[in-house]
């Protein structure tokens, strides 16, 4: 609801719609001079195109293409209609009050509030931040002037920008908003509250947002059906807020290690902090901490009750992704959501994030460049839209993406690990993993190990490990190192190694993925005892995690029933598999499986497709794919065709060209080109 102006409490004033002119300072002294530049008036910053499958983004990628609400505004004066979704990016939010734990409070409570309108697409001052970046351009100096803001608006495809600032007006605090249209640079609309007091500062950030929402075009009825205090929306918490922001603003410059301590920070102060926690379980599932994942997700759904609908939805997103695995429930939540708001930048990036992991690759690559049409500074798209192109096998598009990432100053050292992975199999290893932070090492450790550098590969998990020993949020992230690592040196017979880092990692808490690897070193290395107990803790979180009964659990379960001699049970198990599942090594386990049996003819068919379709069997695990290549010139090998033989053994020497010494694999392949 809109909470009602107190008498005596404090005092309001609001000027919207102002007629479109030159920006001159204003009559009073809260905004600074700005300086605008004929230079400003450039050409639009080139967005993404997307092809649109979803109605709700092809609506999305034609509004930002055609930019309907700038056009609006400036051929008009004033705001859009109601039903026309508006961008708005909020520049800079200055304290001025002398207080330093307002900014916070008032940078956060706006934008908190902005976001519950279905009219308005909300960039914060982080997307700000990142689309400085992505122009070599830095926040650090303070407001940008008007015309520095309009390059970077641009940036970030907003077709309005604003300037805030909290300020104090005597023994009062005062609350003040600019808008101006992008395209044009015209002012559109000034707004002021003022509070009375610290106390209700909340209130009157509340106020300021309904009257920005209804000068720019939002109808009575629709803010009071989507407007929730910030108290009940967020927190009123100052410190909290001041936290959140510094967090916001650190992930939009690329930086989630430390936004992740902000965020950590915030929730120490306000325990029922919901977009904290949503912020959290992000993060902690991008470093592969599933517990702390789970956790943080499931405190954003026990707390969402009371917020604004938005929010709701993305809290039971969040669930669904982090807590239960339930990669479908989420995309129909998040659909829905998108249906109520279109131009929901965050809500499309998750809906992108879930078709990902859900294996709905083409749907992932065209929400996210919906986003980036939208936002195209949006760095968490960009990444999403790279590794969705990979899995498609479009290796060459996603390097393409990383190229301008890399020249936005937005790059992903993981993703591109990868990427140098599948376009130059000769190239040397992972770059050194003390440069980029722990999100992207577990991409840069599975490269190593992809190439053979088992050693070194095993310094980059190991590092993964001491990272995350040092915040005990991610205590999960090391057991999930470690069992990767395991997993790795189990699929190339390396047992004594890969029993040991099992056993590391017995004691410290593990979500599914790490479960799961570790279940299929004991397998592979025999450990059938270990297995079983893998097996069953596995089944157990299936209970509640729905993708371990599809994506682990089937591969596990065959694994330990062909080393068990069963391998009538094994293959049929692993026939039941949907092939094109994401994570799966099915054909790679049949592929085995059957060259015990001597059987080479199915071995080649097993192994056809993870040999033609590299993208995806590089995501579920990228040494598969040279390992498939050995495996196939065995199949040759035992069938006597020497000729196709050779050429597998020497596609196999390609790819592990900078292997470590000694490797029997690699004196296995060069005998047979000899």
């Amino acid at each position: 609801m809109i909470s009602a102006r107190g008498a005596g409490s404090s005092s309001s004033r609001i000027v919207s719609r102002v007629p479109a002119k030159r920006f001159t300072p204003p009559d009073v002294g809260y905004f600074e001079q700005d300086d605008l530049d004929a230079a400003t008036r450039a050409d639009n910053a080139t967005r993404a195109k997307g092809r649109g499958s979803l109605v709700a983004i092809g609506i999305l990628a034609v509004l930002a293409a055609v930019g309907v609400g700038a056009w609006y505004q400036t051929s008009h004066h004033g705001a859009p209609p109601a039903d026309v979704p508006t961008s708005l990016l909020l520049v800079s939010l200055a304290n001025r009050t002398g207080d330093s734990t307002l900014g916070g409070l008032f940078n956060s409570g706006l934008l908190f509030d902005l976001q519950q309108s279905t009219h308005l697409s909300v960039r914060s001052p982080g997307d700000a931040t990142a689309g400085a970046k992505s122009l070599g351009m830095s926040m650090d100096g303070g407001e940008p002037s008007l015309a520095d803001a309009r390059r970077i608006a641009k940036a970030t495809g907003a077709s309005n920008l604003a300037f805030g600032n909290i300020h104090m007006e005597g023994s009062s605090y005062a609350l003040a908003m600019r808008v101006f249209d992008v395209a044009s640079g015209s002012r559109l609309t000034d707004a002021t509250e003022t509070a009375s007091s610290r106390e209700q500062i909340g209130d009157a950030i509340d106020r300021l947002a309904s009257d920005v929402r209804s000068s720019l075009g939002e109808s009575g009825d629709s803010i009071g059906r989507d407007s929730v205090p910030l108290s009940r929306e967020a927190t009123a918490n100052l410190d909290a807020l001041q936290a959140y922001a510094t967090g916001d603003a650190l992930k939009g410059s690329g930086q989630n290690d430390d936004a992740m301590l902000a965020f950590e920070r915030a929730i120490g102060l306000e325990p029922r902090f919901i977009q904290a926690y949503i912020e959290l379980a992000d993060i902690y599932r991008q470093q592969h901490a599933e517990v702390a994942a789970a956790r943080a997700a499931t405190r954003a759904q026990d707390y969402a009750a009371s917020a604004g609908r938005r929010t709701q939805a993305l809290a039971q997103a969040s669930y669904d992704l982090n807590t239960l695995g339930d990669y479908a429930q989420a995309i129909t939540v998040l659909q829905q959501l998108g249906n109520s708001y279109p131009a929901d930048v965050e809500t499309h990036v998750q809906l992108a994030v879930a078709q990902r992991l859900a294996g709905n690759y083409a749907d992932a690559v065209t929400t996210a460049q919906g986003v980036l049409t939208m936002s195209p500074s949006n760095t968490e798209a960009r990444g999403n839209a790279e590794l969705a192109l990979i899995a498609l096998d479009r290796v060459e598009a996603a390097a393409q993406m990383e190229d301008q990432s890399q020249t936005a100053g937005q790059s992903h050292p993981g993703i591109a690990a990868l990427l140098g992975l599948l376009s130059s199999p000769s190239a040397p290893g992972a770059p050194d993993s003390d440069s980029v932070q722990v999100a992207s090492k577990a991409y840069l450790a599975e490269v190593q190990d992809a190439r053979g550098q088992m050693a070194a590969g095993l310094v980059t998990w190991r590092d993964i490990v001491g990272h995350a020993n040092a915040a005990p949020e991610l205590a999960s992230a090391a057991s999930y190192a470690l069992t990767r690592a395991a997993f790795d040196r189990a699929l190339t017979g390396d047992c004594p190694t890969a029993i040991g880092l099992v056993r590391e990692a017995i004691t410290m808490p593990s979500g599914p993925g790490a479960i799961y690897a570790a279940g299929m070193a004991n397998a592979l290395c025999q450990n059938l005892e270990g297995a079983r107990k893998n097996l069953a803790d596995l089944t157990a979180a299936s209970a509640q995690f729905v993708a371990a009964k599809t994506l682990y659990i089937p591969d596990l379960v065959a694994t330990m029933q062909w080393k068990s001699g069963d391998t009538a049970k094994a293959l049929a198990t692993l026939k039941s598999v949907r092939p094109d599942l994401p994570m799966t090594l099915a054909p790679y386990l049949q592929g085995l499986i059957h060259l015990g049996a001597n059987q080479p003819q199915a071995v080649l068919g097993d192994l056809q497709p993870l040999l033609e379709h590299r993208g995806p069997t590089s995501l579920a695990s990228p040494e598969v794919y040279a390992l498939s290549q050995i495996q196939a010139a065995r199949a040759y090998t035992a069938s006597g065709d020497a000729r196709n033989a050779s050429m597998n053994y020497k596609n196999f020497l390609d790819l592990w060209t900078n292997a470590d010494p000694g490797n029997a694999m690699v004196a296995e392949a060069q005998q047979h080109q000899n």
